[in-house]
């Protein structure tokens, strides 16, 4: 049976060029190479090699097997790299659900970290409301939940990373933005357009719902209506729409909710969780 010992012989010969380039590639003796290529050739009851020249010359049968070789390799390299991951506490999988009004470019800069940090395990992400998210939690289909804490049953516990905070606007070109005072009269002259599963109050007959904020912020920049956005989006630097603040005659934006980061109770947190967990606390913190 071959060993891998030969099939880095082979492989090296072919990617270096000479035996003597390979043989120094795997600090060896050129002698030990050759005769690991020689003893292959046996194993495998084929020529990998045309010996009738100086130059190392693949046969046709050495081309057809020399990309499996490869792959083989590869996937050894891969499998020790995993077992060497998981020895360190690396999860193999993690299966995350986020509130979609917290998706920005400072998540994306936690996640591009984590992707480079942690190359082995797999990243399953999902984008929901946190009403969606409770019961997945619950159910252990998912392991973190990135999420608002006002929707959260006691049976959970929760790392409360900061808050959101929601501003009243509309375009600069709309009658209310020109209003040093935005009454609840005036707002409800216009089109409000709020996001399906959000708990605006809804102030307008005229009432348009929408299930994204960069849909809402795109209504609201061409003039459609008014609405009520997650603050942070409009310093978002992939839709650069110019909004006007409204001030408001009463408190028409919800609240500011605490921003949570869960975990199902059946999830034994490793080294990347515990990375994600550090990095949201440090951008969610600062809002």
């Amino acid at each position: 049976m071959y060993t891998l010992d030969q099939l880095h012989a082979f492989v090296s010969v072919c990617e270096c060029g000479s035996i003597s380039a390979a043989a120094r590639k795997l600090g060896k003796a050129q002698s030990g190479v050759s005769l690991s290529i020689a003893n292959l050739e046996i194993e495998l009851n084929q020529t990998l090699f045309d010996r009738s020249q100086n130059a190392v010359t693949l046969t046709g049968n050495g081309k057809a097997l020399l990309p499996m070789a490869q792959g083989l390799l590869k996937e050894l390299r891969y499998f020790e790299q995993k077992a060497e991951a998981l020895g360190k506490g690396e999860e193999d999988r993690l299966v995350i659900a986020l509130e979609d009004t917290l998706w920005d470019d400072d998540l994306m800069v936690v996640l591009t970290g984590l992707s480079q940090r942690f190359p082995h395990t797999n990243i399953e992400l999902l984008l929901a409301h946190t009403a969606e998210i409770v019961p997945l939690l619950e159910r252990g289909e998912i392991h973190i939940g990135l999420m608002y804490e006002r929707h959260l049953p006691t049976v959970l516990s929760a790392k409360i990373l900061g808050q959101q905070r929601f501003v009243t606007v509309a375009s600069p070109a709309h009658p209310l933005s020109s209003l040093s005072e935005a009454a609840p009269a005036e707002l409800a002259r216009y089109h409000q357009i709020t996001h399906k599963n959000a708990d605006t109050p809804v102030i307008s007959p005229q009432h348009w719902q929408v299930n994204s904020y960069y849909v809402m912020m795109d209504l609201v920049h061409h003039g459609v209506g008014w609405a009520t956005l997650p603050e942070h989006l409009l310093a978002d630097e992939h839709f650069p729409v110019e909004l006007t603040r409204l001030n408001t005659t009463r408190t028409l934006s919800p609240p500011p909710f605490n921003i949570a980061l869960v975990t199902a109770l059946n999830h034994q947190a490793g080294r990347v969780t515990e990375y994600l967990a550090e990095g949201l606390a440090e951008i969610f913190g600062k809002r």
